[in-house]
């Protein structure tokens, strides 16, 4: 696990992060009648798009969110251990693509994308903790099954998951 992390400066990271985090936060705080509610939900779902799978659905999308979308779904949908998700999100005055994907086991993957197709973030996700990284990087873990390391002067926002650092480590 690693803590829920972003830079600062960046609005549509945090934004994101904020999304992803408050959800898994309400969730967890939320009665056995709400869970059950909530049990097929997931963090993007208000601003969700329709299922890029249909050719249909696909017409006029960046590229670069088709690919990044036929990847995970290849990677992740198709190997029967998670679902992959598309949605928008307006963040200031800039409309955002996103491809949210989320395993079985709780964990998974954010892209953001602008409407001209440029890469704006990419996250490993675990619940509600979110780490910005390299696009390619984010990708490869696909592939291993790794956590990205908090790199040496991001901001950890997660509290719970800095106690836990704090218990592990020492």
């Amino acid at each position: 696990m690693f803590g829920t992390n972003f830079t600062v400066e960046n609005p549509i990271q945090q934004a994101y992060t904020t999304q992803i985090s408050n959800f898994f936060a309400d969730e967890a705080q939320a009665d056995a009648t709400e869970r059950l509610l909530l049990q097929h939900s997931w963090p993007l779902e208000p601003f969700a798009m329709p299922n890029l799978q249909e050719p249909s659905n696909r017409v006029g999308m960046p590229q670069a969110v088709l690919d990044a979308h036929d990847y995970y779904a290849t990677h992740v949908m198709a190997q029967d251990w998670g679902t992959v998700h598309a949605a928008t999100l307006l963040v200031g005055e800039q409309i955002t693509l996103a491809v949210y994907v989320e395993t079985d086991g709780g964990d998974g993957w954010l892209e953001v994308y602008d409407l001209e197709g440029t890469l704006l973030g990419a996250a490993r996700t675990d619940l509600g903790e979110v780490n910005w990284g390299e696009a390619a990087d984010i990708r490869q873990q696909v592939l291993s099954g790794g956590f990205p390391e908090v790199a040496p002067g991001e901001e950890v926002l997660d509290k719970e998951a800095s106690l836990r650092d704090d218990r592990i480590l020492g």
